[in-house]
């Protein structure tokens, strides 16, 4: 079995920004190793996949596995100004080896971005050994339309022969790199690789509990979760994994996490839609306007996807859009508490109406015997 032995190492006078995250004992992925390894002569490969799906920690354990030279770089708020991001790579540099300083981004070069980025990039590969690896983790705390996404692609396009980018992030590449993807600078690895293989799971299911569970029941979590990893850990902590999400505290520490780590990230508008759309198990953007009764859905849906905020969009002529299993039932969960029973009726009678009209009988009736409403129920079973 797979399995990283030792945690990685931080150097402790190094920033926090500058360090590798401590790892715990974690399961090496070897596919997506290979796929990494597969595109190891592209300037940048961007993994990008919501929360949980173990980007960081493929990121991580890849460079330990491979023994690859590495430069971690925590990006924040903080680095949507060059100049912030520039001082950060320059301090790193310098904790590298005894070259000559860096320049820092001043005034005077403001005008010029382009030309300092190429300038920077070149004397900042000349101090690298190769191959090795920027990694800039958590590339979405970085705000859109900010101005580093253009130093971003202007760095891409002028990395030195040997020295490639590997960026994680929970949304997808910023239009900025648009370029870069289509002259074939920069690969991406998103959710759909990204997402368990049952052999995978099985292997963190042994690695977390020593083999205790059966074959079926393994298959049975992974079922639930549908290929998320943080999904599977959660509930591979409780005390009987196979009845975890029928028990309170592994609801409560399911939901708590995408509590912090998905809805709080979101603004109130886009929390409501959420909330009164997960009555839907699948939508277009038309079913979602009617239950929200707004013309906004089509926005909203595109950048939940883009985002990879647990929304999923199909390929079919009409895109159908759907959230994860186990989001929508904390939406549904949070949405009970958060609307007034009067309310809740409504939305529950909305969507019923939604459903049926998408032929959607099944879901419809659902609803209906959920609110008691016999008569419809009947209406529609004859």
């Amino acid at each position: 079995m797979a399995q990283l032995q030792t945690p990685l190492s931080q150097d402790s006078g190094t920033l926090a920004k500058l360090s590798r995250p401590w790892l715990p004992e974690a399961f090496l992925r070897e596919r997506l190793f290979l796929r990494l390894d597969e595109l190891a002569d592209r300037p940048c490969t961007w993994v990008g996949a919501p929360a949980g799906y173990g980007k960081t920690v493929l990121a991580a354990s890849y460079v330990e596995a491979r023994r690859a030279p590495c430069l971690w770089y925590q990006m924040d708020e903080d680095d949507a100004d060059p100049a912030t991001f520039f001082y950060y790579l320059g301090i790193a540099a310098n904790q590298r080896d005894a070259g000559p300083p860096l320049p820092l981004l001043t005034p005077e070069y403001q005008d010029n971005l382009p030309a300092f980025t190429r300038c920077y990039v070149q004397a900042f590969g000349q101090r690298l050994l190769r191959p090795f690896v920027l990694l800039f983790d958590n590339f979405h705390c970085v705000p859109k339309g900010a101005i580093l996404h253009g130093v971003l692609a202007e760095m891409l396009a002028c990395l030195p022969t040997g020295v490639r980018c590997l960026i994680t992030s929970r949304g997808e590449p910023p239009a900025e790199l648009t370029r870069a993807r289509l002259h074939g600078q920069l690969a991406t690895l998103g959710v759909e690789e990204l997402r368990l293989t049952l052999s995978e799971a099985e292997g963190m299911v042994e690695l977390s509990t020593g083999s205790r569970l059966t074959s079926a029941q393994v298959q049975a979590l992974h079922e639930q979760v549908q290929g998320w990893a943080a999904g599977l850990t959660l509930l591979l902590r409780q005390s009987s994994p196979v009845r975890a999400l029928l028990e309170p505290t592994a609801t409560e520490l399911m939901f708590d996490y995408f509590a912090a780590e998905v809805f709080a990230r979101a603004d109130p508008t886009t929390q409501r839609f959420l909330l009164e759309t997960a009555l839907l198990p699948t939508m277009t953007t038309a079913m979602a306007d009617r239950m929200t009764d707004s013309e906004v859905a089509d926005g909203l849906l595109s950048a939940l996807v883009q985002r990879h905020y647990f929304t999923f969009r199909d390929q079919s002529p009409e895109p159908r859009y759907r959230y994860h299993d186990l989001f929508r039932a904390f939406l549904l969960e949070r949405g009970s508490k958060a609307f007034g029973d009067q309310e809740c009726e409504l939305y529950q009678r909305r969507a019923a109406a939604i459903l049926e009209a998408d032929g959607e009988i099944g879901a419809a009736v659902d609803l209906w015997q959920a609110l008691g409403d016999w008569e419809q129920v009947g209406r529609l079973v004859m």
